[in-house]
């Protein structure tokens, strides 16, 4: 029952392996930027293949409008990394609302 727990759940327990316990920090870091940079590669991607589909006049980028493509784009390329990485549903929902969050903050960024 011991070996079965988390390495990270208890405080309580002995670590056996120092490195991962030395560099559990850094190693979460680089995995978080992986995932960081394949979400903003799937969105750009996204984001220019709409762009092509709609035309070039079509929506301005400073419309009203141009808010629901990049939440759209960003929700796809989220539940796309958690159709990859997920074992559950969970894992899906949760990249699918990072996605769509992501597009909200950078429709934020672009209006800045």
């Amino acid at each position: 029952m011991l070996m079965k727990t988390p390495p990270i759940a208890e405080s309580g327990r002995k670590p056996n392996d120092l490195f991962f316990y030395s560099f559990w920090v850094p190693m979460g870091s680089a995995a978080g930027a992986v995932f960081g940079a394949a979400l903003g590669f799937l969105f750009s991607c996204l984001m220019e293949w709409t762009q092509a589909r709609r035309g070039e006049g079509a929506m301005p980028n400073d419309s009203s409008r141009g808010f629901l493509p990049r939440l759209v784009c960003g929700g796809i390329a989220g539940g796309l990394l958690g159709l990859a990485l997920g074992s559950s549903e969970a894992t899906f929902l949760l990249l699918l609302v990072v996605g769509v969050c992501s597009g909200a903050i950078s429709t934020l960024l672009v209006r800045a």
